[in-house]
């Protein structure tokens, strides 16, 4: 079996994603976070660090609720993020998958009433957490 070597940069994401108990980020608040630990790497190295665990299926990336940016989140099983909606607080950033039995309704809904096929992929509604209401 090959050994994955990690780089200084790669573990100290993973120390950060372990951090984050189901929170968003950005590409920004990782170069922050590296800076803060003396890890001195340009934002470029930060995206394709990001772009790696994307593929691998370990983040998922969506668009941001409040730019035009792209937001990230460890998938914690959920690989198939473009199959259902989340729900997203634009407060603290905490996104939540919407359960399958309530996703179904709601397809059924948007269909029975709008003529409307949902493309879940990058969606997300927002509102506000029970913590930060």
């Amino acid at each position: 079996m090959q050994k994955k070597y990690r780089t200084k940069t790669s573990q100290a994401l993973n120390e950060f994603l372990s951090e984050l108990e189901g929170r968003c980020f950005m590409a920004v608040d990782v170069s922050e976070y590296l800076d803060k630990h003396d890890i001195k790497v340009n934002l470029t190295t930060v995206y394709r660090n990001i772009d790696k665990l994307v593929e691998e299926g370990e983040l998922v990336r969506f668009k941001a609720t409040n730019s035009d940016s792209y937001s990230y989140r460890r998938a914690d099983g959920h690989k198939h993020c473009d199959e259902h909606l989340h729900i997203q607080c634009k407060k603290c950033g905490k996104l939540v998958h919407v359960d399958d039995e309530i996703m179904s309704k709601i397809v059924q809904m948007i269909e029975d009433n709008y003529q409307f096929s949902l493309i879940c992929k990058d969606s997300s509604l927002c509102g506000l957490c029970k913590d930060c209401r």
